[in-house]
């Protein structure tokens, strides 16, 4: 199951190349997001069918593998990057990989393994949140700086 999501992740890096040569990044997020979320969802609808096991794992790897690159180029285009935006970028980063396994260990005993799951729909949801309101300012930003 590891070796699988590992292998749908690189998978999903490769084919994001070409990818993102055809479509904005904005675009790119909207169905990684999605694509995420379904897989998620199918995880912990099915949690106990093997079949939807395999297909939420290999989907959520293909689909998460190019949030962050898509994000940095968003990012990139909506706005200056400069060092000390970047630093914040990278902090953040590095905070919900040190955040997230915490919170999952946390619930490990009292809720189970349907953990993991939840905290990734949950920080995915999030995400989801922060792109709507990112794409939202940042149009909002681009007509005042039209006029």
């Amino acid at each position: 199951m590891n070796s699988g999501f590992w292998g749908a992740l690189t998978v999903g890096r490769l084919l994001s190349i070409p990818i993102a040569m055809r479509f904005r990044p904005s675009r790119i997020l909207w169905v990684d997001l999605i694509g995420c979320l379904m897989s998620v969802g199918l995880l912990l609808l099915w949690p106990n069918h093997q079949g939807v096991l395999w297909v939420g794992t290999l989907g959520l790897g293909l689909f998460m593998a190019s949030i962050f690159p898509s994000a940095l180029t968003l990012a990139a285009r909506r706005m200056t990057i400069t060092g000390k935006v970047n630093s914040y970028l990278f902090s953040g980063t590095g905070a919900g990989t040190m955040v997230l396994p915490w919170l999952v260990g946390q619930g490990f005993d009292g809720i189970g393994p349907v953990i993991m799951n939840m905290v990734v729909g949950v920080s995915l949801l999030a995400a989801l949140g922060v792109l709507v309101a990112f794409l939202h300012n940042s149009v909002r930003f681009d007509q005042k700086n039209s006029k």
